[in-house]
């Protein structure tokens, strides 16, 4: 039989926040393996000890911020709408009903002026990827890394031209100590020293937004734009294990996957990836540094799978 719902709205009810938050739901699912209170220790150094108004406790600013990347809240201030009406969000920022919430600015200022010009939000990306590690979400057999275009916000009619200078020595000496040290291992001749000099390129720079990169590739919309590079790893895909970003001129082939591989060491039990597949292969310049991604000496065809590059 067909009724009309009364008003509930104001009736009083004995509940615990605990209690209304699904036990899959996946800030819960986070919460049971990783322990964020390492974020306190970290950034206590940024604080004033005994002076100044009380801050925002930064385990649940950043752990807010893990909200928001998790459930695809770009703005702050909607990030804020939702952490006020969702009771798992409050329940994971250990918020009660009744609390008030944080005023957006809190959340865009800070990383402009107190976390500027410091190490810390790699620092507790490391952390998080290595307490995954231990629990066994990550294994580091085979890590898969691609990147995407992201869309700057900036006019792509309002620019100034500049040449600029693209250096990739810091990249071609990291590659070539890893050669030399593979090489050594195996009792094998160090190569002859290649002199590599800076390209100049003449590239619009915006008005806008200098960091951006403007980006020509057939088939695609040109403008400015940033490349965000991923990686995670097979077993666990949604979990990104290292994330970075290009700034400056793009093009089709700009990558910074191979010195990801590196970066990523540290948080796997193993000393390389077991297998890297080249997503651009116009990254590699040469069989040499290409090979020495391999950990059973594979030949670079191998390695390569069914991408190609002439040359190779």
């Amino acid at each position: 039989m067909l009724k009309k719902l009364a008003a509930e709205q104001t009736a009083i009810e004995m509940v615990t926040l605990d209690s209304l938050v699904p036990r899959a739901h996946l800030p819960r699912k986070i919460e049971a393996v990783i322990d964020f209170s390492f974020i306190h220790d970290r950034v206590s150094g940024l604080y004033c000890p005994d002076n100044g108004r009380p801050p925002l406790d930064p385990t649940l600013m950043f752990k807010a911020l893990f909200l928001g990347y998790l459930f695809g809240v770009c703005s702050e201030r909607q990030l804020m709408r939702e952490i006020e009406v969702n009771v798992a969000y409050r329940w994971f920022l250990r918020l009660k009903l009744t609390d008030p919430v944080f005023d957006a600015s809190t959340l865009s200022q800070n990383p402009q002026r107190r976390f500027n010009d410091t190490s810390v939000a790699q620092d507790i990306f490391d952390a998080i990827v290595e307490q995954a590690t231990r629990h066994g979400l990550v294994d580091g057999t085979v890590l898969y890394m691609d990147s995407t275009h992201l869309k700057a916000n900036a006019n792509k009619g309002k620019f100034d031209k500049a040449v600029l200078t693209k250096s990739r020595s810091n990249y071609w000496d990291d590659l070539d100590a890893a050669i030399e040290a593979d090489r050594a291992a195996h009792g094998k001749k160090p190569l002859k020293s290649t002199e590599r000099e800076a390209v100049e390129k003449e590239t619009k720079v915006s008005r806008t937004d200098p960091g951006s990169g403007y980006m020509v590739r057939e088939g695609k919309p040109k403008g400015f734009l940033y490349l965000d590079h991923r990686t995670v790893d097979a077993r666990q895909l949604t979990l990104p294990l290292s994330t970075s970003g290009t700034f400056g001129p793009l093009s089709s082939g700009s990558s910074r996957c191979p010195p990801l591989v590196n970066c990523l060491c540290r948080h796997t039990s193993v000393a390389r990836p077991a297998e890297f597949r080249v997503v651009h292969p116009d990254s590699v310049q040469d069989e040499a540094h290409l090979a020495c991604y391999s950990n059973d000496g594979a030949p670079a065809s191998s390695i390569l799978g069914n991408t190609h590059r002439p040359g190779l």
